[in-house]
């Protein structure tokens, strides 16, 4: 009986030390899942605003989604999926991608509410629109 206990013991400290029986959870390498960013409040404190990345493609000539809304913190990534050059550049200077290739990316965070009106230098009747709320 007492070999039976001890047996049974340290099979189970086996199982406890190597973590059997645990569970291993994926995440997903998906870019539009929020993300965490660690900012200073005004009174100094840590504070964690959830953020999360947007994706305007460049492609046809077009913005797409030619227009959004996002929430103050929120990423967007402009990418050029287009044979051609173009700029992501806010009507306000507020950003400007300069010139993206073919596979280029430009990220811009928007940290002020409001309406952020943008065309593209090279071929100016491409626009867009981004409501940062």
């Amino acid at each position: 009986m007492n070999k039976l206990l001890l047996i049974l013991s340290l099979i189970m400290t086996f199982l406890i030390v190597t973590g059997a029986g645990c569970q291993k959870t994926e995440v997903s390498d998906n870019i539009d899942e929020i993300q965490v960013e660690n900012t200073i409040t005004e009174d100094n404190q840590p504070n964690t605003i959830p953020t999360q990345t947007h994706i305007v493609k460049i492609k046809n000539f077009k913005f797409e989604p030619a227009d959004l809304i996002i929430k103050e913190g929120d990423i967007v990534q402009f990418v050029n999926e287009d044979s051609s050059a173009h700029t992501a550049t806010a009507n306000n200077n507020e950003f400007n991608s300069d010139r993206l290739e073919q596979g280029d990316s430009f990220e811009f965070t928007f940290t002020k509410q409001g309406d952020y009106s943008y065309f593209c230098e090279i071929h100016p009747s491409m626009k867009g629109n981004i409501k940062v709320e």
